[in-house]
C-alpha cells in the first residue's frame, strides 16, 4: 500500500516551490525554467505580522516556447496585436502626462515599440552578462574558425600572434554584441549589418537570444536610414 511520503516525494519533484526573494541577490539561471517574483509592498502603518513577504518561485519555460508560439501563431495574433497597441498607448500617454498638446506620427514604429519592450520587461531584458554567455556558448568558436578559414590559417598549427589576433577580433565583437544589453545604444548601419551578418552565418541555430538581438539589430539599421531620409 502507498504511504503518504511516497505520494510527496512522487508529487514533490513536479512543484514549484516559493522561495524568499531578497532583490540584492542573484538567482542562478537554469536552462528550461524561468522566474516569477511574487512581491508585495509593505506597508509602515500596517501590523508586521500581517505583512507578506516577497518570494520567488521557479517554474519550467518548454510549455512558452518559440515552437508553442508558431503553432498557435493564428490564435495568438489578435491577443500579440492589441498587446503591442497598448504598450504604444503608455508612449503616447507618458507624451501627454508631460504636457505635449501633439503627438507626431513618425514616433510610431516597431522599432520604438521594441524598444519599450526592452526597457520595461525586466525579467526578458538581455543583460551583458546574459550575451556575454551566449556569445561563449553559440557564437564564439564558430566566429573563430569563420575568421581561421578567411585569414587562410591552419588550426592546428596557430601560433601565439595569431591567437592573439584572433582573440582580439572576437573580443572585438564580443563589446559590440554585449553593448545591445544598453537600452539607448545605438550602432552605425555598417555596424548592425557586420552584426547581422555574423548571427547569420554563426547561429544556425536561430537562439533565442540571437533572435532577439538579429530583431533589435534590423530595426536599428532601419531606424538609422529613416532618421537620415528626414534632415
Amino acid at each position: 500500500m502507498t504511504n503518504l511520503n511516497q505520494i510527496t516525494s512522487t508529487i514533490a519533484p513536479a512543484l514549484g516551490e516559493y522561495l524568499p526573494y531578497d532583490s540584492q541577490l542573484p538567482i542562478s539561471e537554469i536552462p528550461g525554467t524561468r522566474i516569477v517574483k511574487c512581491l508585495y509592498r509593505r506597508d509602515p502603518k500596517a501590523d508586521p505580522a500581517s505583512a507578506r513577504a516577497s518570494v520567488y518561485v521557479r517554474i519550467p519555460s518548454k510549455h512558452i516556447n518559440e515552437e508553442a508560439i508558431l503553432n498557435n501563431f493564428p490564435a495568438l495574433l489578435p491577443h500579440i496585436i492589441s498587446y503591442l497597441e497598448s504598450i504604444e498607448d503608455e508612449g503616447i500617454k507618458k507624451e501627454h502626462a508631460s504636457g505635449l498638446l501633439r503627438f507626431y506620427h513618425e514616433k510610431l514604429s516597431f522599432a520604438a515599440i521594441l524598444e519599450a519592450l526592452e526597457s520595461t520587461n525586466e525579467g526578458a531584458r538581455l543583460t551583458k552578462e546574459k550575451i556575454e554567455a551566449w556569445f561563449s556558448e553559440v557564437i564564439e568558436s564558430n566566429l573563430m574558425l569563420a575568421f581561421i578559414a578567411k585569414l587562410g590559417l591552419n588550426p592546428e598549427t596557430l601560433d601565439e600572434a595569431q591567437l592573439l589576433k584572433l582573440e582580439l577580433v572576437l573580443n572585438a565583437y564580443k563589446a559590440k554584441f554585449s553593448s545591445l544589453a544598453g537600452g539607448k545604444t545605438y550602432l552605425k548601419p555598417a555596424d548592425c549589418e557586420a552584426l547581422l551578418k555574423v548571427l547569420a552565418e554563426c547561429d544556425s541555430a536561430r537562439s533565442n537570444i540571437g533572435a532577439r538581438l538579429s530583431s533589435r539589430l534590423s530595426a536599428m539599421g532601419s531606424k538609422e536610414q529613416e532618421d537620415l531620409l528626414c534632415l
